[in-house]
């Protein structure tokens, strides 16, 4: 994990750095044109600000595009989602969504929650204690009794397993069926996001962006086909991928735009 850690680390430390070095050149006299720029001119601590950009290219960009990438694997074997989610975005008559057009996507926010389900770009979630604390839950025969936690103990939960139990999302647990969604709700047992105080600050964001693009898709293409016949396979790399890939064919709409 150290070592993992110390490759990504390294790789946008180089980039910080020399960002660093060349806004520091400018004395800072242009305004910023980039992300990047903007935490340069509020702080001198390169640490902190590696860890914002990997916050960024992690959270933001891996995770939404390993998300829609799956969404689309399984809408490419699924004509019946696709009708139906055609059926949706097509009130909109064609016009780009606005946010409160893209809250108001039922169907496109289940098929997301189910895609996350089943298919959690963060499929395990770490935790240290920093101080000794005890969980209320958890220990005991019947895992009901209290648990002390030492300081310094990490604890692990794996979402993708989580979010397959059968008592929680009913003996179709394997089974990717967004509708599941119109009796659900987000709780403790669907974790994509993590929760508490420590919920990632760009769930929002991210439920956006993947419905947004998703729906300009749905607006320029008539019907996505399936392009290879191979199963989605675990893959475990920064994020949880299919080892597959998602090889489809999108079929664009007649005068689309």
């Amino acid at each position: 994990m150290d070592d993992a850690c110390k490759i990504l680390h390294d790789f946008v430390d180089r980039i910080v750095q020399k960002a660093y070095r060349k806004r520091k050149a400018a004395n800072r006299s242009t305004p910023p044109d980039s992300f990047l720029d903007s935490i340069l001119d509020s702080t001198d601590d390169l640490v902190k600000i590696r860890y914002e950009v990997l916050g960024l290219l992690l959270a933001g960009r891996d995770t939404a595009a390993v998300a829609m990438s799956t969404l689309f694997f399984v809408l490419a074997r699924r004509p019946d989602i696709w009708l139906r989610l055609q059926s949706e975005v097509d009130g909109l008559g064609g016009r780009k969504p606005t946010y409160n057009d893209i809250k108001d996507l039922k169907y496109l926010r289940q098929l997301i929650d189910e895609t996350l389900r089943l298919y959690p770009p963060v499929p395990v979630l770490f935790r240290a204690a920093n101080k000794t604390t005890i969980l209320p839950r958890g220990g005991g025969k019947d895992g009901q009794s209290p648990v002390l936690v030492p300081k310094g103990t990490v604890i692990s939960c794996s979402v993708y397993s989580l979010q397959r139990r059968q008592e929680v999302y009913g003996p179709d647990a394997e089974e990717f069926r967004p509708q599941r969604w119109e009796n659900l709700s987000a709780r403790w047992d669907f974790l994509p996001f993590s929760a508490g105080p420590k919920v990632c600050l760009g769930q929002t964001y991210g439920y956006v962006e993947m419905a947004y693009i998703v729906t300009r898709m749905v607006q320029q293409f008539d019907r996505v086909e399936r392009r290879s016949d191979k199963p989605w396979v675990e893959q475990w790399s920064i994020t949880l991928m299919n080892a597959s890939g998602t090889k489809v064919g999108m079929i664009p709409k007649t005068g689309a735009v």
